[in-house]
């Protein structure tokens, strides 16, 4: 997962001069939440243990970052199936849980 530190934040607002744009770092600093840790799995990890949801994928064909939606068995990208073939990696995408 990609992502800037709370303390990179905290550094950042304290070198900004005064006026709206420290006002919106303090406020990105306010919202940040510990997530959980995600990991990138191979598509042969995945497959062990699959995970219906939404996921960020690999795809091989054009090596880059997409997001999907695993389901029934099946990879699905923009509302088409994708061959699990074409799929390298998958990162399941998990939500923190609500305060109790």
């Amino acid at each position: 997962m990609e992502g800037i530190s709370k303390q990179e934040l905290i550094r950042v607002k304290e070198n900004m001069p005064d006026g709206t744009s420290k006002l919106f770092v303090h406020t990105l600093i306010t919202m940040c939440k510990e997530l959980p840790d995600q990991q990138w799995q191979t598509i042969d990890e995945f497959q062990v243990n699959p995970v219906d949801g939404w996921c960020f994928l690999i795809h091989s064909r054009f090596n880059h970052r997409t997001m999907g939606n695993h389901s029934l068995g099946r990879f699905w990208i923009d509302g088409g199936i994708c061959k699990e073939e074409n799929i390298t990696h998958v990162m399941p995408i998990k939500t923190p849980e609500a305060p109790k």
